[in-house]
């Protein structure tokens, strides 16, 4: 077994990019920053809150009083669509070393609940099964759209992440142009695909994390969730498909449920490694163990959290750090939810 103690590299076969350990610096001292655990409780309904249901919003628009899910388009986008950009002619710039390139798409904010005071860990199942059902279904529509070849869906969690709302809310960026993680994510899937008479990378890899069952936190039916051995950012996790699935719309009623049971089941763990709260209750109730055995409990969250330790500190701004450069933020305010 190789000494993982050491510093070393490890591949990532889908950006096929190598990302440095060095574990040995967890042992470092640490007199830096360190974020408390926010414990503000906050009103089911906020009337100064721009996302609560039938409340205004910052351009005189209203929410509908909803009761569910609810999107709407973002009123501050990172990208426009396409009758609101103007082409960026190649020469431009005067060289061809300073090359742009318009970038188009929609924005949309996808409220999670009418509550004010959940989050997502703290929804029901079946909430966040009607979360899993308008991802699918914006999904649907967006791709059915000539001028959109992307689909990114992400939540910016808490002050430290950049969220500026705390009503529970994730985004939809759907762009033109595919992102440059994406980009080399995809090749090198197709390539490892090609030389592998057609399998799937994710699978191939699944199977051998599922084999070796270090670092696989979680499993139902249809998904494990594992930390992929290549992490980067600190509680790093893929939730990945146990069949081959190529799109979150081929998904079928099952396995619907199944995405929303890892998502609020690995939500849960992580929401709640560091206090026993109302996260940590439900988590419980999902495992049958009484939040009142304390042994129990611990037991619970450690053998959940236990094998994230070994990622590697960092922090990711979802869309924007993750999935390609962005700059924008640096300049004026871009997205205000």
């Amino acid at each position: 077994m190789p000494n993982f103690d050491q510093p070393h590299r490890r591949f990532n076969p889908l950006t096929q990019e190598w990302v440095l350990v060095s574990p040995h610096r967890a042992k470092r001292p640490w007199l830096g920053a360190q974020e408390k655990t926010a414990n503000t409780r906050r009103p089911a309904y906020d009337a100064t809150c721009y996302l609560c249901p039938g409340n205004t919003r910052v351009n005189g628009l209203h929410n509908e009083v909803y009761a569910s899910v609810y999107a709407f388009d973002n009123d501050f986008m990172a990208v426009l669509p396409t009758d609101q950009v103007l082409p960026m002619p190649a020469d431009a710039f005067g060289s061809s070393l300073l090359h742009a390139q318009a970038e188009t798409g929609i924005c949309r904010v996808i409220c999670f609940s009418p509550r004010h005071d959940l989050t997502l860990p703290e929804l029901s199942l079946p909430g966040i099964r009607s979360v899993v059902d308008m991802w699918v279904a914006q999904c649907t529509e967006l791709g059915e759209r000539d001028d959109i070849n992307y689909i990114q869906l992400f939540e910016n969690k808490g002050e430290v992440m950049g969220c500026s709302n705390p009503h529970p809310h994730g985004q939809l960026w759907a762009t033109k142009h595919v992102p440059t993680e994406i980009h080399k994510e995809t090749r090198g899937q197709l390539e490892y695909s090609q030389l592998h008479n057609g399998a799937p990378l994710l699978l191939d890899y699944l199977n051998v994390e599922r084999a070796q069952g270090e670092r696989v936190l979680y499993e139902n039916d249809h998904f494990s969730v594992v930390v992929p051995f290549w992490a980067v950012w600190p509680f790093e996790t893929m939730i990945v498909a146990r069949g081959h699935v190529r799109q979150i719309t081929e998904l079928q009623d099952g396995a619907r449920t199944a995405l929303a049971d890892a998502i609020v089941t690995l939500d849960r763990a992580l929401n709640s490694a560091d206090a026993m709260d109302e996260s940590a209750r439900l988590l419980c109730e999902r495992a049958g163990i009484d939040p009142a055995d304390q042994a129990a409990v611990h037991e619970l969250l450690g053998s959940l959290s236990a094998r994230l330790a070994e990622i590697t500190t960092g922090q990711s701004h979802a869309f924007e750090n993750a999935l390609q450069a962005y700059a924008g933020a640096f300049e004026e305010p871009t997205s205000m939810y």
